[in-house]
């Protein structure tokens, strides 16, 4: 009896998924059997950004990517709308009075502590939007197709909307397949390095302590003019001093 060593195994399997991918492509065309090769490989789940920033005097939300978003839980009509609540993570640029499907999101992701802004903002491109717990996207969209939406806010910044950017990135989950969509910002600047200086602080104390003393013996010496002068470089330096915190 003759053992079966993994190799084998593995060895039977690619010769079986050869023929099998042969026996599929002779009787076609080049173009055609290319075609079939790349049906059969399953590509990573793409999936979609919100990439925020602040353009100008402007805060500009851009929407971008693709991804499959299962199976929708509701259908519903919706009529024109920008949205834009931070404190319970809803976003939303529907351009067009539409039939949208609904999806489940594995929670609701707030990003910042504002409130409401309604038809505040300029949506442009597909319509989308996020409501708590679930994805809103136009009925007629089917996996893989690229999403392209911007939704514009003129005349503000994060702060005044209320968008927590040192919190960020920011994710949302699909319930149905795990597909996700992340809220990005631009990175911040690294703050800059602590800058030393006790040793220029240390010197200065030196030269005040050194002035007042000269000042003093001057005073002392009825020379009235020179300790004043004395007395006004040592305020000078003092606010030196003291501005090096």
């Amino acid at each position: 009896m003759k053992s079966s060593s993994p190799f084998n195994k593995v060895f039977t399997k690619f010769s079986f998924d050869l023929m099998h991918f042969l026996g599929r492509c002779v009787p076609l065309s080049a173009a055609a059997c290319v075609s079939v090769l790349l049906g059969s490989i399953t590509p990573a789940s793409a999936q979609v950004v919100i990439f925020a920033e602040e353009v100008g005097p402007d805060v500009v939300f851009t929407v971008s990517g693709s991804f499959d978003p299962g199976t929708p839980d509701a259908t519903s009509t919706l009529a024109p709308e920008t949205w834009l609540d931070p404190s319970t993570g809803d976003f939303e640029a529907w351009q067009t009075s539409s039939d949208m499907n609904q999806f489940s999101l594995n929670e609701a992701v707030p990003f910042g502590t504002g409130l409401v802004k309604e038809n505040i903002g300029i949506g442009t491109g597909d319509n989308f939007g996020i409501f708590g717990s679930n994805l809103n996207l136009n009925a007629t969209y089917t996996a893989g197709l690229p999403i392209n939406t911007t939704l514009t806010f003129a005349g503000t910044t994060f702060a005044a909307l209320g968008v927590d950017v040192s919190g960020g990135p920011y994710v949302w989950t699909l319930a149905g397949n795990g597909a996700t969509i992340t809220l990005e910002f631009p990175e911040l600047p690294e703050p800059a390095p602590a800058v030393d200086n006790s040793a220029l602080k240390k010197s200065l104390s030196k030269k005040i302590k050194k002035l007042k003393k000269k000042a003093k013996l001057a005073k002392g010496k009825g020379q009235s003019g020179k300790a004043k002068r004395l007395l006004k470089k040592v305020k000078k330096l003092q606010k030196m001093l003291k501005a090096l915190g």
